[in-house]
């Protein structure tokens, strides 16, 4: 998914993404992956079915057909997409590239609609040629990095061995104490791992280290855990073998520089405002959620920044932790 030098064939290439996708298998991730030229849905996870509360799809139009994704909705994907396409047959001048963004858009299963925040990473393998969606789905809490554990001292670094088309062929038991559980990592395309807005920046530098155009890569990336993203320093060096090209990453957590709200700080109904905020909620999707007034909101969120001493939402999700419940 990575690898100019090896491109294979659009059903090797297929074959991939569902193996990295079914390694997902045993968690909560909602995550399915679509072919944007034909819409037909390549792979997914059990929590796909779960979020959306149905059957997958067999194509992305069947979202709209079955009444589970608004035509608008599917369709400023599709635009989004035509454009990025579009500037990459200009500046792209035919290499491999991924884009990325986080949209959030309203599913209606038969339990009622619910809003969904959405991670939708577009890789294209003009070599092959083939192209592929990856779209993460979120319901409720939407994990971020500034989510993912405070891991400060639990340990040095890690190792993961790629193969050339960087999929983990072997992962450091250790990663279990993180929440990142090896026996879900290896077998999977390295791209599936990362999150979608970092993949961008890090793929021309793992190339060039394939290509052999730079010694080492170090840069820094989220990666999925089963509690949320962890934030990780990368270096990445190729190997030799008798199979060719590897690669090892030794991977440095990032300790997390903010702190937990004392149990006593937030009365529980301020506490619950400011999980919202967390979750990606707006201001008015709080006052319609608790059937109260906007004004009303704002208050309750003027009196917790008195109370915690920030100046805004900004700094409150920046200076603390979210609050458990």
């Amino acid at each position: 998914m990575w690898h100019r030098r090896y491109p294979g064939n659009l059903e090797e290439w297929h074959r991939d993404l569902r193996s990295s996708t079914g390694a997902l298998a045993g968690t909560d991730v909602a995550l399915a992956v679509f072919d944007p030229l034909t819409g037909a849905l390549l792979a997914a996870t059990p929590g796909v079915a779960a979020v959306l509360g149905a059957e997958l799809p067999a194509t992305a139009l069947d979202l709209v057909e079955r009444g589970l994704v608004a035509r608008p909705d599917l369709q400023a994907v599709a635009d989004h997409l035509a454009a990025w396409r579009a500037l990459d047959e200009i500046e792209g001048a035919g290499r491999e590239s991924s884009h990325s963004w986080s949209t959030r858009l309203r599913a209606h299963p038969a339990t009622g609609s619910v809003e969904l925040a959405v991670d939708i990473l577009h890789h294209r393998r003009p070599a092959i040629p083939a192209e592929a969606v990856v779209v993460t789905l979120h319901a409720g809490h939407h994990t971020t990095s500034t989510d993912a554990p405070n891991v400060g001292g639990i340990l040095d670094r890690f190792w993961l061995v790629y193969d050339h088309q960087m999929r983990i062929v072997a992962a450091d038991p250790r990663m279990a104490r993180l929440g990142l559980a090896p026996e879900h990592q290896v077998g999977m395309l390295a791209a599936i791992t990362v999150h979608p807005e970092d993949l961008p920046a890090v793929v021309p530098l793992v190339v060039a280290v394939i290509n052999e155009q730079i010694e080492a890569a170090h840069y820094a990336v989220r990666i999925r855990g089963d509690q949320g993203w962890v934030r990780v320093q990368v270096e990445l060096r190729r190997l030799l073998s008798p199979d060719g090209p590897m690669l090892v990453g030794a991977v440095q957590p990032l300790p997390d520089a903010r702190r937990p709200l004392a149990p006593d700080a937030l009365t529980p109904r301020e506490a619950a405002v400011v999980r919202a905020l967390f979750d990606g909620l707006r201001v008015a999707t709080i006052a319609e959620r608790d059937g109260v007034a906007v004004k009303t909101v704002r208050n309750q969120l003027a009196a917790i920044y008195r109370k915690l001493e920030v100046g805004g939402q900004e700094e409150l999700l920046g200076t603390y932790t979210r609050p458990v419940g």
